[in-house]
């Protein structure tokens, strides 16, 4: 059995969808077939069996075009097993406290679709590179203290995609 699963994000600065690429690599090294998809790419959930949704933080919130995305595909999304992710600076250290600040994050999009329950939720660390921003920007953010640098946890990404992965796959057996 193969099962075909969809990893769809939302993103600003690529972290994201780093992130999203390495989860389709691991669920393929499981033998799943995985399409790693911008969620503005994705038009139909019908060729999938699971989906997995995640989205980079602005402004303490999953991003509008990840919201619009469960939104869009509401009916499609009730009938599959559904995961979340969720890359933030936040999770930069993982620790108690910054996971439930970041499940706060998430919560006005479960209460916005009760309905789509997930399997589960990843919380992971991203990635600050200011370099790229124009020098006033550069000021503003070294001036706020605004942590820089990659703190994506590649070895958690792994293990959390390897701890998800059966319960996708029950989920799929029982659908």
């Amino acid at each position: 059995m193969h099962p075909k699963v969809l990893v769809t994000y939302a993103t600003r600065m690529e972290s994201t969808s780093e992130v999203a690429e390495v989860i389709g690599m691991i669920l393929r090294e499981q033998d799943v077939l995985a399409d790693v998809l911008a969620v503005d790419e994705v038009t139909d959930l019908s060729a999938y069996e699971a989906v997995i949704i995640g989205s980079a933080v602005r402004n303490s919130a999953w991003l509008p075009e990840a919201v619009e995305f469960i939104k869009s595909h509401h009916d499609s999304l009730q009938a599959l097993p559904v995961v979340y992710f969720t890359v933030c600076m936040t999770m930069r250290d993982d620790t108690d406290q910054n996971r439930n600040t970041v499940e706060r994050y998430v919560q006005p999009v479960l209460k916005a679709f009760p309905e789509i329950k997930p399997l589960d939720m990843g919380f992971f660390g991203g990635m600050f590179d200011g370099r790229e921003f124009p020098r006033l920007m550069r000021w503003i953010i070294q001036s706020l203290n605004f942590p820089t640098g990659d703190f994506r946890d590649w070895e958690a990404i792994h293990h959390w995609t390897k701890d998800v992965y059966p319960r996708l796959l029950a989920a799929i057996g029982d659908s």
